[in-house]
């Protein structure tokens, strides 16, 4: 197998694994809709899952440019689904359902880990495009790097309006830049 392979397998098992923590803590919630308390915050940040998921695997395909593999381009490739998959469980805490969920309690707990594991994965899935396919992309950088900035602050301001709207900046800034009009790569000169 050739590294590719190996960080493709990798990727792919941390988003399927993601993708069923985000879908059967919805499937729960669903499935017990009278007991369950859904909150706005809550269900940006898993839509934030599902497209980040989606996107981690489209970036995927960039990483087979890569000639010369080594410790840290191979976290570079997997560190950012880690997050993803943090997330997920950050907000579907339950192994098994409970007999009501209050999504405002589970967000709530969790927000300072879930916009401090939000903004490592912006900085971390713009990384790879800077250090290793050196490509000219900085602008989409800077913008990917200022959210992950205003992710620490909205954390620390605690103001309900800056949550949602730093989410949904977010979930516009993803789609746009990264699933939309993905960067172009060269190839890697090692």
């Amino acid at each position: 197998m050739k590294p590719f392979e190996y960080l493709s397998a990798f990727l792919v098992l941390f988003q399927v694994v993601t993708m069923s923590e985000l879908t059967l803590g919805l499937a729960y919630a669903l499935n017990g809709w009278s007991n369950t308390q859904f909150y706005p915050l809550h269900s940006l940040v898993v839509f934030i899952g599902y497209i980040g998921t989606m996107d981690i695997v489209i970036r995927m395909f960039y990483f087979k440019k890569i000639k010369v593999w080594n410790f840290w381009k191979f976290a570079l490739g997997i560190v950012p689904g880690v997050c993803l998959l943090m997330i997920a469980k950050l907000l579907f805490p339950e192994i098994d359902p409970p007999e009501s969920y209050d999504f405002e309690q589970v967000f709530l707990r969790n927000r300072s880990f879930i916009f401090h594991l939000t903004s490592l994965y912006l900085i971390l899935i713009s990384m790879p495009y800077v250090i290793l396919f050196k490509t000219k992309t900085w602008i989409q950088n800077y913008v990917l790097w200022i959210m992950a900035i205003l992710y620490i602050v909205t954390n620390y301001a605690e103001a309900q309006w800056l949550d949602y709207s730093s989410l949904v900046c977010g979930i516009i800034i993803i789609i746009s830049m990264n699933l939309i009009r993905p960067p172009k790569l060269k190839e890697e000169s090692r």
